[in-house]
């Protein structure tokens, strides 16, 4: 698990599939045990009260990736309110380096954007623990806002 501050009102936590395998996202019920179970520890960072909108973006071969963002809202009671909107197969792209994609030799048959002069990364298939740990070094994950490079960019495989 990674997490990261990215604003005064807003916060990243990623979970990498290897922490999920075992859940099955589209069981209700399940899902809400495991957001149970690692979001208090991290909202706990943050605030002991007040309002949030969580969006979750979720990709078979990523994993998950908490969008956190704390609204300006008074809360004058001592609890957290949650606002989630969860986005089931999300694209997830990394914007990689040119010179680190060829470091990443043993990724194959994947998808290549080239887009304003940048390249973006994304799974189609399965890789290694090991290349996906040298990908979350080498990059920076997309994760919304991508429409842009997915249907403008030049399309590459590798």
């Amino acid at each position: 698990m990674y997490f990261k501050c990215l604003s005064d009102n807003q916060y990243l936590l990623i979970v990498d599939n290897i922490e999920i395998n075992n859940i099955d996202v589209f069981d209700n019920a399940e899902l809400k045990k495991f957001i149970g179970k690692i979001l208090p520890k991290y909202l706990k960072k943050i605030t002991n009260n007040g309002f949030f909108t969580l969006d979750i973006y979720w990709n078979n071969y990523f994993g998950m990736i908490f969008d956190i963002k704390k609204e300006k809202r008074n809360n004058k009671f001592n609890y957290i309110d949650l606002k989630i909107k969860f986005h089931l197969n999300s694209e997830i792209l990394y914007k990689i380096d040119y010179f680190n994609l060829k470091e990443l030799n043993n990724i194959k048959k994947q998808k290549i954007f080239y887009y304003k002069c940048n390249y973006y990364l994304k799974l189609i298939n399965p890789i290694s623990n090991n290349s996906f740990i040298k990908l979350m070094d080498y990059s920076e994950i997309i994760y919304s806002n991508y429409q842009d490079i997915v249907h403008k960019g030049i399309k590459l495989y590798i």
